[in-house]
Order: structure tokens, then C-alpha cells, then sequence
């Protein structure tokens, strides 16, 4: 420990101060009066997360969302019971861990001067400050991105199986964070399978794309056969990829607010009330069961 102390000083210091920052701010959000009221999106998270402690921990519908998140989310507000506070300051804390990996990548791309000032501006980027302390995806999602992409590079010479399995289940727990990762996925297989120094194809070559892949779906796999056992029916992760699609491209859509034609959708709407009320709309316009 003493040694990887000393040999990792300057990224543990960025990812201090990475996670200072997002404290100062927390705290100092912390003063206004909507603080301890969480909206939209965050309320959604917020309720979820007790749902599955006070309710039921595999709840009785597919995931609308990539589920994830409210587990994390479950557990932080498990252990300071339901505090928001310390919910939020506990939460960045894998900032740390983003910034760290975002050094590690950086440095293993380019150089040490390359991987200070981009953890320096990750550090101090407004955006990822003010999504990261609150009750939303990115805080997870970039943890695990970063981590699986500083593997791809540091371990890319690795023909070890336990490794790339190892980065696939990153990889894969990044999915079940937010699925559209799973789009790049067979771009990093490719790209594992070309730097494997063979002249011809071979099975070696063949085989860490494969284990990576492997890896991924193991991370996913206990979110769809939760899933099926729940509701009788194959969802890989979540179900929201078509509502999502509709409202951005419905003829009501204007890239700006949450507008659909069959229902009323606003601010007030619950995520229990939205799921069930868009589920409603798709039946009645299919003319089935869904």
C-alpha cells in the first residue's frame, strides 16, 4: 500500500481535490431552500431507491431505466438513512475514482503533463460538477466508461483471459448503467482483435474479443433474467429506448420539453404514473396486451 501510495501520489492528490470541489458545492448547494427537494429525473432516482427499500427490492415491472443507479442509489440512502446531504457528499466519492482512471488513461495515451491537465479540467468542469452531485446516472456511468477505457489502453498487450473478461464485466456494468454503451461495444472488440500481433486469424485472435463480450453479459445477464422471471418477457435491460425515441420524435416534439400527443406528460408525473401511462398508450394503439 505504502508503495502504490508513492508511486500513484499525483493522481490520488487530483482525485482529492476532484472530490473536494463537488463537496464545496454540495455544501454550499446544500443552503438553498429546494435542497432537500428532489425534481424530475432526481425524484424519480430518489423514489425508485426507497421503492426498493421499503417496498420491494426486485420490484414487479421491467425496468424502465437501466437499474443501476437506484440500487447505488438505495444503498447510499439506506446508510445515511434517507439523508440527501449524505447521500450526495458519500455519491462523488467515485469521482475520486474517475479522476484517478482519467490519469491513469491519460498518461498511458500521452504523458504526465497530458493527464494532469485533463484531470484538472475534469476536476473543475461545471457540467460533470453539477450532474455528478446530483441524484443521476453520470456519477456511476463515468466511473465505470473511464475505468473499462483505461484498461482497454494500460492492458493491451495482455493475452490474459481473467483480464479481459475482468474489463468486459466493466464494460457491462457501465450497460446496465446506461445501455447505449452497448452500441461501442463491437467497436472495441474489433478494435482488441487488430492489435493482437498476428499475421493471419487465428484462434488467439479470436478468442479476447469473445472473453471481453463474455464479460459484458455476465455483468447484464442478472438484470435480464430478472426481467423475464418478473414479467414473462425477453428485455435485455430496460424498456425505454421507444418511449425515449417517441418523445424526441413525435410530431409534437421540439427537442425541449417532454411533449406527446396521446397523454399528458409534465414535471408532476411520477415515474410509477409515467411508465404505466405511456404502457397504457402503446396497448390501446397496438390493440394487445404489452
Amino acid at each position: 500500500m505504502t508503495d502504490f501510495l508513492k508511486r500513484n501520489k499525483g493522481p490520488l492528490l487530483l482525485s482529492l481535490l476532484a472530490v473536494f470541489i463537488r463537496i464545496i458545492y454540495i455544501v454550499e448547494l446544500s443552503h438553498h431552500p429546494g435542497f432537500n427537494i428532489p425534481m424530475v429525473d432526481e425524484k424519480w432516482h430518489w423514489l425508485w431507491a426507497h421503492d426498493i427499500l421499503d417496498k420491494s427490492f426486485w420490484g414487479d415491472t421491467v425496468y424502465f431505466r437501466a437499474p443501476l443507479y437506484p440500487y447505488f442509489l438505495a444503498f447510499l440512502a439506506a446508510i445515511t438513512k434517507s439523508s440527501i446531504l449524505w447521500s450526495k457528499i458519500l455519491q462523488v466519492l467515485l469521482c475520486g475514482g474517475t479522476a484517478y482512471f482519467l490519469y491513469k488513461l491519460a498518461d498511458s495515451l500521452f504523458n504526465k503533463s497530458t493527464a494532469i491537465l485533463a484531470t484538472l479540467i475534469y476536476a473543475f468542469y461545471g457540467p460533470f460538477i453539477f450532474y455528478e452531485t446530483m441524484f443521476l446516472i453520470p456519477v456511476v456511468f463515468l466511473f465505470f466508461l473511464v475505468w473499462g477505457m483505461y484498461r482497454l489502453i494500460a492492458y493491451q498487450k495482455s493475452r490474459s483471459v481473467k483480464t479481459w473478461l475482468f474489463t468486459g464485466f466493466i464494460f457491462g456494468l457501465a450497460a446496465i448503467s446506461r445501455p447505449n454503451i452497448l452500441l461501442i461495444i463491437p467497436f472495441f472488440m474489433l478494435w482488441l482483435f487488430f492489435i493482437i500481433n498476428e499475421n493471419k486469424i487465428s484462434l488467439k485472435r479470436i478468442k479476447l474479443p469473445l472473453v471481453l463480450f463474455i464479460g459484458v453479459i455476465l455483468a447484464i445477464i442478472p438484470v435480464t433474467v430478472r426481467n423475464a422471471v418478473v414479467t414473462g418477457e425477453f428485455t435485455l435491460i430496460s424498456s425505454q429506448g421507444g418511449i425515449n425515441l417517441y418523445l424526441g420524435n413525435n410530431p409534437l416534439a421540439t427537442g425541449l420539453t417532454m411533449l406527446m400527443p396521446e397523454t399528458n406528460l409534465d414535471i408532476s408525473v411520477s415515474w410509477r404514473q409515467f411508465g404505466k401511462g405511456t404502457k397504457a398508450v402503446a396497448e390501446r394503439e397496438a390493440g394487445k396486451k404489452l
